[in-house]
């Protein structure tokens, strides 16, 4: 009953979201994360909507260089610390009466100890917080 009207709630949430960017129709910045490992590659678990499961990535922070923010990001969603490596495009997205930018980036995973992971994610888990799958 609990997850029945948290999911009504975020529903609600995501609605109300979509009507507010359509009458203000601001643009937004992100960020997408291709983190490969041999011939796997990172997803992340996102709570809802039509594929819940997808690449790490979101919003450019103020002032934030690209490259810091998909760091950040990859590291809240998922807890690997990685590394990027090249640039894999810009891409403009317009639909649904949205106009945003998302820079894609490739990157590798840091070969570190588990412990050392749990010491990262804890220092920079926030608003993310999604399950990662290889």
């Amino acid at each position: 009953m609990r997850e029945l009207g948290l999911t009504l709630i975020y529903r609600c949430f995501i609605m109300l979201r979509f009507v507010a960017w359509r009458v203000l129709r601001p643009r937004a910045i992100g960020v997408r994360v291709v983190v490969r490992r041999g011939d796997e590659f990172l997803l992340v678990h996102h709570r809802g909507g039509a594929a819940p499961w997808g690449l790490p990535g979101g919003a450019i922070d103020r002032g934030e260089a690209p490259a810091d923010a998909a760091r950040r990001e990859v590291l809240e969603e998922s807890g690997c610390p990685v590394t990027i490596t090249g640039l894999h495009g810009v891409f403009h997205y317009l639909a649904h009466g949205l106009s945003d930018y998302i820079i894609d980036s490739t990157a590798r995973r840091l070969n570190i100890t588990n412990q050392k992971v749990t010491q990262l994610a804890a220092k920079g888990a926030g608003a993310g917080g999604g399950k990662a799958k290889k």
